[in-house]
């Protein structure tokens, strides 16, 4: 990790954001395998890191929530034999994760097919049953960070028991594209508005395919992509 997790000036910054959810997720957590027990390559959660983690969101007063790796798969279905040694190892360390997802943006997936919203579904409940099984205390189900809000996915999604299995819906947000991105994009007041339906058709379709559960914007910024180049870093990317 580029961070160093056990820095005190790290620790005294995140003082500053609690309470609050601290979240480890996003594109790399589909390539991310604790303690290199998994043949498929990737990057390695050690043990060391897992333990810095922990202690840093529980000294700073913060709820982790860590996004499994949901590529890992055998036989078309998700493969929890890695999750399973991080949730065990987690339940003997005595650590308390607020919560958990799985995978990241299943409805557009650049390097490997999409997963089917029904397969999603299933894997989401194997997840569940795997926690209940290695004795994980209570925690939050999240997901299933859907990108670019697209409804028929998180529709069927949720139709298909994902609305039975998660406490929170969430979706991802990014006003534009960082590699595209101008900056009369970041004062175009359209522009600027565009979260509003997207947020509206996300909490409708919610309520009529998993009603009496909670709705999450799980990621966001102003472009996707790491940012604009010279643009994302200045005083007016603060508008969006």
């Amino acid at each position: 990790m580029l961070l160093s997790l056990r820095s005190q000036k790290v620790l005294t910054l995140a003082k500053g954001l609690s309470p609050s959810y601290l979240r480890v997720g996003g594109a790399s957590s589909d390539r991310i395998m604790f303690n290199k027990t998994h043949d498929q390559p990737g990057i390695n959660l050690s043990v060391a890191d897992w333990d810095n983690l922990n202690h840093l969101a529980m000294n700073a007063g913060m709820d982790l929530i860590y996004d499994f790796n949901v590529i890992l798969r055998k036989n078309g279905q998700w493969d929890p034999t890695n999750a399973r040694q991080l949730l065990e190892y987690t339940v003997k360390k005595g650590y308390k994760p607020a919560g958990y997802e799985l995978g990241n943006e299943p409805n557009h997936r650049p390097q490997v097919k999409i997963i089917s919203e029904k397969q999603l579904a299933k894997d989401f409940a194997a997840f569940k049953h795997v926690a209940s099984s290695v004795g994980v205390p209570p925690f939050l189900t999240i997901g299933p960070d859907i990108g670019g809000v697209i409804m028929p996915y998180l529709e069927k999604f949720l139709e298909a028991g994902g609305g039975d299995v998660l406490d929170a819906v969430t979706m991802h947000h990014y006003y534009t594209n960082g590699q595209s991105a101008t900056l009369k994009d970041f004062t175009d007041s359209k522009l600027l508005d565009s979260l509003i339906p997207e947020v509206q058709s996300f909490v409708k379709t919610c309520n009529q395919k998993a009603p009496g559960k909670q709705c999450w914007l799980g990621e966001t910024s102003s472009c996707s992509h790491g940012g604009a180049q010279h643009i994302s870093d200045r005083y007016v990317a603060g508008f969006l």
